[in-house]
């Protein structure tokens, strides 16, 4: 990035069915249709989301209020730091905090 702006934590690039993804996940919250959110938030681990996109899913539901969608995408974002090689708990303890304080 250019002096002074700060990097982008989103991916560089969505395919189609990715973006569909974020715009149904976006719905359920809004809606509070936690059976959409669910099976959303499935489909995302499928087509491999990482960590950066679990928490800017997390920030939008917590902007929203939906405590229940702010906690689930916390803890898919948990679960793939756990799975990942090699760990990193800086990011492991931001969530954690984060977690505690939804």
């Amino acid at each position: 990035p250019a002096s002074g702006t700060a990097p982008s934590v989103a991916p560089q690039h969505f395919d189609a069915e990715k973006s569909c993804l974020l715009l149904n996940f976006e719905l359920a919250v809004r809606r509070d249709d936690r059976a959409s959110l669910n099976t959303t938030l499935s489909r995302c681990v499928e087509q491999s989301f990482g960590v950066d996109s679990f928490l800017i899913m997390a920030e939008l539901s917590k902007r929203q209020g939906n405590r229940f969608a702010e906690k689930a995408t916390l803890g898919e974002a948990m679960n793939q730091l756990r799975r990942a090689e090699p760990s990193d708990y800086a990011t492991m303890g931001l969530v954690q905090r984060k977690m505690i304080h939804s």
